[in-house]
């Protein structure tokens, strides 16, 4: 088997040299080298001749669950790193410890002209030595303008998350910023410092963080948002919560107290243009989401919403909130519910529908509401709904495990046949066997005259 790998490995050179030698202007590049089974040599070869170019500007490779992976030595021609504007490495899932990540920072320094950079370094064992070590080197890199930084299952904690955000905030230019933390072991202390350290970008402009499965004790006295409005020049914020946060060993979750807390101060990014707050799998409920979309309805300027909000406790009380709030954000133009494995029922689609009805510049509409107790008079309200805003281009629906008929479906899709820009559509409804749905579906489908794509 090794041998064979080895003669693959041969004839991808061989290719790569051919490769280098037609392409000598490429500027963009991406390699993909995932789940491979190669040595350090093998790497290097590869990938300097692939990065020949001499216009070489943006680097993309793939080096996941390669587990021989050395970062020490020529892996990547320094001489060339040099010239590189954009750099998205993957090295997820390998062996990389807190050595490994002073020879990345090496790396790093060789590439001084860096303005975007990736590093995807999930699940390897860097711990907080190897991140406070990251800090050190990013600081270094102050042209960066984007930056996405990967470290979940990683073994943080309050140590090496607080010291290497701080690091972080002093890259003035940064205007983009993408953390995903899940599934390490800082709590509180961690999490306090490390937006503290982010308040201070005053240049940022798009904030992401994947927070979930960590050791937070009471998330109800963090006030995340609130800290952030410091910062008037945030568009986009994602703030990702979802799953059980762990509090030694009980289990916590985010309540409607809870979030309240987290999300006070949404009404005062006069500017927000994107909102993304998944909080699944927790214990929200009817007034925790009132309380939320009060705020949310505040930001006059919100263009794209995303709420992940599935396995929760939410009824219809809670979906007419949704309804009454974006019906208040008259630019909405993307808006999607996540709301499976909840306690919804037609009366509360029936609101959601009607404040769906408002948005007159909705483009794209996706809701996923399976697993609740919604009949096929919720499912018509709701196209009621769809079928007046003319302007939707993308639908995405997905209604599996509820009470709707063969016949409740038909209606639906006869009422948002009606949306003549749309030329995108999914439906999910995989509980109904394909001789019930087939003809009458399609046959109604077929006359939108604009729709292109259409899945069933």
């Amino acid at each position: 088997m090794q041998s064979l790998n080895r003669l693959n490995t041969i004839v991808s050179i061989k290719l790569s040299k051919m490769f280098s030698l037609t392409y000598q202007k490429l500027s963009v590049l991406s390699l993909n080298l995932q789940d491979q089974e190669l040595d350090n040599q093998d790497l290097e070869e590869i990938i300097s001749v692939l990065i020949s170019s001499s216009d070489l500007s943006s680097l993309e490779i793939q080096l996941q669950s390669i587990y021989t992976i050395n970062l020490h030595g020529n892996l990547l021609d320094k001489s060339k790193c040099q010239d590189l504007c954009t750099l998205a490495l993957d090295l997820s899932n390998n062996k990389i410890n807190s050595i490994g990540i002073q020879q990345l920072g090496q790396l790093l320094q060789s590439c001084f002209n860096l303005t975007d950079l990736t590093l995807l370094l999930n699940d390897n064992n860097i711990q907080d030595q190897g991140a406070i070590l990251l800090g050190k080197e990013l600081q270094l890199l102050d042209g960066l303008k984007y930056l996405t930084i990967e470290l979940s299952q990683t073994q943080l904690s309050n140590r090496g998350v607080s010291t290497l955000v701080a690091s972080i905030a002093n890259i003035a230019p940064l205007l983009y910023l993408a953390l995903n933390f899940n599934s390490n072991l800082f709590g509180n202390p961690g999490l306090h410092s490390m937006i503290d350290s982010i308040k201070n970008l005053s240049m940022l402009n798009t904030l992401s963080l994947s927070l979930s499965n960590n050791k937070i004790a009471n998330i109800s006295t963090c006030n995340i948002i609130s800290t952030l409005t410091k910062n008037n020049k945030l568009i986009s914020i994602s703030l990702k919560l979802s799953s059980i946060l762990t509090n030694l060993m009980r289990k916590s979750k985010i309540n409607n107290n809870d979030i309240y807390s987290i999300c006070q101060g949404i009404c005062r990014f006069f500017h927000l243009s994107t909102l993304y707050l998944s909080f699944s799998q927790n214990q929200i409920g009817n007034q925790g989401l009132q309380e939320l979309c009060s705020q949310i309805s505040c930001c006059q300027n919100l263009q794209s919403l995303n709420l992940n909000l599935s396995s929760n406790q939410i009824e219809n009380k809670g979906v007419s909130s949704i309804g009454q709030g974006i019906a208040q954000i008259i630019n909405l133009s993307k808006l999607n519910l996540v709301l499976s494995n909840n306690k919804i029922e037609s009366d509360g689609v029936k609101d959601l529908g009607q404040g769906i009805a408002q948005c007159s510049n909705l483009k794209q509409l996706t809701i996923q509401m399976n697993d609740n107790l919604i009949k096929d008079q919720g499912l018509q309200s709701l196209g009621e709904g769809i079928q007046q805003c003319q302007s939707i281009e993308y639908l995405y629906i997905s209604t599996l495990n509820n009470n709707i008929s063969p016949p409740g479906y038909h209606n639906f899709c006869k009422q948002i046949t009606n949306c003549t820009n749309l030329t995108y559509l999914i439906i999910k409804i995989f509980q109904l066997k394909a001789n019930q749905v087939s003809q009458s579906l399609l046959g109604l489908l077929f006359k939108t005259k604009k729709l292109v794509e259409l899945y069933i």
